[in-house]
């Protein structure tokens, strides 16, 4: 994919910085989507070429930023092995398309072996909040709200599971960012979900807004501290692929 660096007109800022880009003429493309790193490190640019529906280029995502030696300085620590309940992990801006109630519905099937993490603010937050505590869920969810990238880093570390059951995801870098800090996967097989997230082999996937099948998939996991580390193994050497390094390679 041939990709040029040239002023980009429309107002996609974030934080006030607007992104420049263009495809180039190689690229035959039929799309370009925009995306704010949710490590707040840059742009992302996913590229699909006519013809052809799987993502060719990602540009911006740093696998070290996430878990192991290279990661940031934290402010919240990691967690020990064996510590009880196990924490599971939600990192999203709060839309209804993001299915957080979904989740919140699958932990109250758990027994209370696990307890979850929502880092992130949006307008579903109140509703959320609402929710949890209709569910008896009160002690077992903790919405952080927007974090710093260091805590964001920390709550990856600190984690066993990540979960985001979105409906609709045009890619979804937080599965990148769970993947480089060695978390298996539970998510929804959704739009570009399964493109990411190899079902069986990084994470597991079930139907879209299904309770159920979510609480079901979660509790294997909470209940199987080997395949835990087997599927977030492979997570790790899967996003190897996505490092930005690599990608400008290509």
């Amino acid at each position: 994919v041939y990709i040029e660096q040239t002023p980009f007109t429309g107002t996609l800022g974030q934080n006030g910085v607007t992104p420049t880009f263009t495809i180039g003429e190689n690229a035959a493309s039929t799309y370009a989507n925009l995306a704010w790193n949710s490590d707040g490190q840059g742009w992302s640019i996913y590229v699909t070429p006519a013809g052809n529906p799987g993502l060719i280029y990602l540009n911006g995502f740093n696998t070290g930023n996430f878990g192991g030696a290279g990661s940031p300085d934290a402010d919240a620590p990691a967690r020990e092995a064996g510590s009880s309940p196990l924490s599971i992990l939600c990192v999203a801006h709060l839309y209804p398309r993001k299915d957080v109630a979904t989740l919140l519905e699958a932990l109250a099937r758990m027994p209370p072996r696990a307890a979850l993490r929502v880092a992130g603010t949006g307008p579903e937050r109140e509703n959320l909040d609402d929710r949890a505590r209709a569910l008896g869920l009160s002690g077992r969810v903790e919405f952080l709200g927007h974090v710093s990238f260091a805590r964001l880093a920390a709550e990856y570390r600190r984690a066993d599971i990540f979960c985001l059951p979105s409906r609709q995801e045009g890619f979804g870098i937080v599965f990148l960012e769970a993947m480089a800090a060695g978390l298996p996967i539970v998510a929804a097989r959704a739009t570009a979900v399964p493109e990411l997230v190899a079902d069986g082999v990084c994470g597991d996937l079930v139907a879209p807004g299904d309770p159920d099948a979510l609480a079901a998939a979660l509790g294997r996991l909470v209940s199987d501290e080997v395949r835990r580390r087997a599927l977030g193994e492979a997570g790790r050497r899967r996003v190897a692929a996505y490092d930005a390094p690599v990608v400008a390679g290509r």
